[in-house]
């Protein structure tokens, strides 16, 4: 078994080793990943929160030591969270657009820096984040409306495309250290509220099918709004029924609960 990092902008897991194959998960740039044998060009890899294994091109990371390993866990790091940051590799003229959400560690605030694996980086466009912790709310929704009108991606995790739950499990990974990888982890990620009155900005809202089973979420964006994704992401009314499509008027997903972040 080893670890790798992801030096790519994103890595999509494969189902099998073709590029056509069925997407399972995305790992963004900076993330870590644990890898268990090697075919070709593709490394079998673990994902994340499941029982399940799939495979990346291993063109987009690079291994780590069992010391890099351990002193990237032992920090804290920064994620963009900004629609889109420009980072150039220092040792060459190669440039990346970091997607939302993406990890950069080791970074120097005062020289803007960061590094992955052996590589150094430079953050080459305007940057944007307050790590306030007063300010939480703000930089989980901030982080939320990056993805606004991207295309709905199942187990997509970028602009590009992403999906319900990764929509704000992105976002709450900006304040919090470890999130939701399920809905049903997401229902006790804090604690509920009984009214969507009661609902601040950043708290999580979820939604059941005709089954009564979760089935959907979203993320309270204020005004009686939920940010969410479905056909893409996009803002709609949303009251004690559910959320009220004005295209289709009518509602199209059933209010289930709602979970306060903090």
């Amino acid at each position: 078994m080893a670890h790798y990092i992801v030096t790519a902008e994103y890595a999509p897991v494969k189902r099998s080793t073709s590029t056509r194959s069925e997407r399972l998960f995305e790992f963004l740039f900076g993330e870590v990943l644990l890898s268990s044998e090697e075919s070709g060009k593709w490394l079998k890899v673990v994902v994340p929160g499941r029982e399940e294994e799939g495979w990346v091109l291993s063109e987009s990371v690079a291994e780590l030591s069992e010391k890099q390993l351990a002193e990237y866990n032992s920090m804290v790091h920064m994620k963009v969270e900004c629609n889109g940051l420009f980072v150039k590799r220092i040792d060459s003229y190669t440039t990346l657009l970091l997607p939302p959400c993406a990890v950069m560690p080791f970074y120097n605030i005062m020289t803007g820096t960061f590094k992955v694996a052996d590589a150094e980086y430079e953050v080459v466009s305007p940057i944007y984040w307050n790590v306030n912790i007063s300010e939480r709310r703000d930089r989980i929704y901030r982080a939320a409306m990056c993805y606004l009108n991207a295309p709905f991606l199942y187990k997509g995790r970028t602009n590009g495309g992403i999906d319900d739950l990764f929509l704000v499990s992105n976002a709450l990974s900006v304040a919090f250290d470890s999130v939701p990888k399920n809905l049903a982890e997401l229902s006790k990620f804090g604690f509920p509220l009984s009214f969507i009155e009661e609902a601040q900005l950043g708290d999580i809202l979820l939604f059941s099918d005709l089954n009564g089973q979760l089935s959907h979420c979203g993320m309270y964006v204020g005004n009686g709004c939920v940010l969410h994704a479905a056909g893409r992401v996009r803002v709609d009314k949303v009251d004690h029924q559910g959320v009220y499509n004005s295209t289709l008027k009518r509602y199209s997903f059933q209010l289930a609960g709602i979970v306060a972040v903090e």
